[in-house]
Parts: structure tokens; sequence; C-alpha cells
């Protein structure tokens, strides 16, 4: 009688640890999921926190024909601390945001409906990331290192980092057009 009560109490237990363990095991597989989806919000702020930290690193977006003028920028670029992106027609329909890393890459192509314009673009140069200080110590090295003036010039903003470079070239385009119209000083490119 003992050996049996022995043996029923160890049934009871067991059959209590298996429900123990059956709820555990639940436990375990739902914190598992958990975990997952943990790890794949992990790796998307990741994603966003490299993002962030790459929007901030200074970066000067280039369209230089000049051979020459392009190596004096980017060595002074490199002097300096900025890094650099050389730009291609094929960048032209891209967001400022998107080429210049504060913007995530899945939307790359501005929604266009008519087959864009094929324009010479002049000389351009996109500047993002730097702080006030370094874009006067930019400009001012440039000018006294007496790298030629590039046409046109524009900083990432708020307002701009949703435009296609095509659109943002454009404006500043019009913007020089209008300033030269006005009285602007015509030789004044820096």
């Amino acid at each position: 009688e003992s050996t049996l009560g022995v043996f029923h109490l160890s049934t009871v237990q067991l059959y209590k640890n298996d429900s123990e363990l059956s709820k555990t095991e639940e436990k375990a597989c739902r914190n598992e999921s958990e975990w997952t989806a943990d790890r794949e919000i992990e790796n998307e702020l990741s994603k966003t926190v490299r993002r962030l930290k790459m929007s901030h690193l200074p970066l000067v977006l280039y369209y230089i024909k000049d051979h020459k003028k392009e190596k004096q920028v980017i060595a002074l670029c490199r002097r300096l601390g900025i890094r650099t992106k050389k730009l291609q027609e094929q960048d032209l329909d891209k967001k400022v945001g998107v080429l210049a890393g504060i913007e995530p890459t899945m939307a790359q192509q501005a929604n266009r409906s008519a087959t864009p314009i094929m324009m010479d673009f002049p000389e351009y140069m996109i500047l993002s990331g730097l702080a006030e200080e370094q874009l006067d110590q930019f400009l001012k090295e440039y000018r006294q290192q007496g790298i030629e003036p590039v046409a046109l010039k524009a900083i990432v903003t708020l307002h701009n980092k949703d435009w296609t470079v095509r659109d943002l070239l454009m404006e500043l385009m019009k913007e020089r057009m209008s300033m030269m119209n006005f009285g602007g000083n015509k030789s004044e490119n820096n």
C-alpha cells in the first residue's frame, strides 16, 4: 500500500508538474514571440539610429564637372571632416533627404507622372548636417583656396528634404535668375 501511495502521489505530482510545464512552455513560447518582436523592433530602431547618426554627420552632395575642382572640394571636405557623395544624372529624381541619409530609402523615387525633362544642369553642391561654424569654415576655406565657384548651392532643410534634386535645382536656378534680374551681384558665386 505504501508503494502504491508513493506511486499515486508521484503520478499526481507528475501531472501537476506537466500542467505547470505546459503553462511554462506556453509562457516561454509567448515570451519567445515577444522576444522575436522585440528583436525586430530593435533592428528597426538600430537602422533608425544609424540613419539619424548619419544624417547629423556633415555631408556635401555634389555634381562637379571640372575634375580639378572636384579634387579640391573633396580634399577640403576631408580636411574638415565632411563626407562627400558625388551625384549622377540618375539621382536627379531622388529625394534630397534620401540622398543625404536623413530619410528612409524606401521612398527614393519621386512620383512623376510625366517623363522628366533632360537638362544639362550647372555644377551644384547640396550641404547637409553642417553646423553653422562648419558651414562658415567651409565657405571661408573654399574662397581662401581659390577653388572655382559652383553655380548652385543649397542646404538641406525640413522644407526641401522631400524635394527631388531636380526640383531643388530648378528652384535654385529660378532664385539665381531672379537675383540677377533684380541687380544681385552676378560675379558673387560663393
